[in-house]
């Protein structure tokens, strides 16, 4: 069994953690914007196709402390990231940082590209490119008090934009928020 996570917004996960319930999974930890479920890659995908209350669905990766750049960099550098996508496809790092030694979220995707990037450099002689709109891969990665969790993204583009309509009116509201009301 393997260990996903689905974020939802604020206020929200008690209705997911009952949804993700009732698709046969099982749940571990709630928190205020997301659940911890166990499951193989069919409930990953599940959970990504039938699931109006989640954002996203993310595999955890890594869990490491970071005091500098360089800290950062070698964990990261640790995974190897050469088994989700080859040379010639895209990734993007989305990043957030709150109460830490780097403080900049630009500057840790930054540098947790760049670590994965020299991997495949060093393996292949070429790197992949980054794309932020449509990447074969997407990586998050969040820091807090110096400790940084990293994630696959295995949604894509946020789940409450599937179907997404091309005309819409004024300030729509998330489809995966307006499930929860």
């Amino acid at each position: 069994m393997a260990s996903f996570f689905a974020s939802c917004p604020m206020g929200l996960s008690d209705l997911l953690e009952q949804e993700l319930k009732d698709l046969g999974l099982k749940t571990r930890e709630k928190t205020q914007a997301g659940v911890l479920f166990e499951g193989n890659w069919a409930g990953c995908y599940a959970a990504n196709l039938n699931s109006r209350f989640a954002s996203r669905v993310l595999k955890p990766l890594l869990d490491f402390p970071a005091y500098n750049e360089e800290e950062l960099y070698n964990n990261v550098r640790k995974h190897d990231f050469t088994k989700y996508i080859k040379p010639d496809q895209t990734l993007a790092i989305d990043a957030t940082v709150k109460e830490s030694n780097i403080n900049d979220q630009r500057f840790l995707a930054m540098k947790v590209k760049d670590a994965i990037v020299d991997q495949f450099r060093e393996k292949y002689g070429v790197r992949p490119n980054v794309s932020n709109d449509n990447p074969d891969l997407r990586i998050h990665i969040r820091g807090y008090k110096n400790q940084y969790n990293m994630a696959l993204d295995t949604s894509g583009q946020s789940l409450f934009m599937r179907g997404y309509r091309d005309r819409t009116g004024e300030a729509p509201l998330k489809e995966n928020l307006a499930a929860g009301l």
